[in-house]
């Protein structure tokens, strides 16, 4: 499967086939488990975009309808202090 996933690098000159000969799991022994591995990874993808668009979703609705801060929504809505500078920055632009 290495082979094949180098090959197919090459001939499509497209590196995230070669990127998942070295994903978590060890080496794969069959298409299918590296078809698996690339639907596993696009939901946890999609999964943690749906976070990021609800959390935004939320701050913004806080805002408006209790006239809080950027801030001051994101402490009521439990965010974490290390995540807050991405939203702030969204928030801005």
């Amino acid at each position: 499967m290495d082979e094949m996933l180098k090959l197919m690098t090459v001939l499509t000159k497209d590196h995230r086939f070669e990127a998942l000969i070295g994903d978590e799991g060890g080496k794969v022994s069959n298409m299918c488990e590296v078809l698996d591995r690339v639907e596993a990874k696009g939901r946890e993808e999609g999964r943690a975009e749906g976070v990021e668009l609800t959390r935004m979703e939320s701050i913004k609705n806080v805002m408006d309808t209790l006239k809080f801060t950027a801030q001051q929504a994101m402490d009521v809505l439990r965010i974490p202090a290390d995540e807050q500078p991405k939203y702030l920055g969204r928030l801005e632009s």
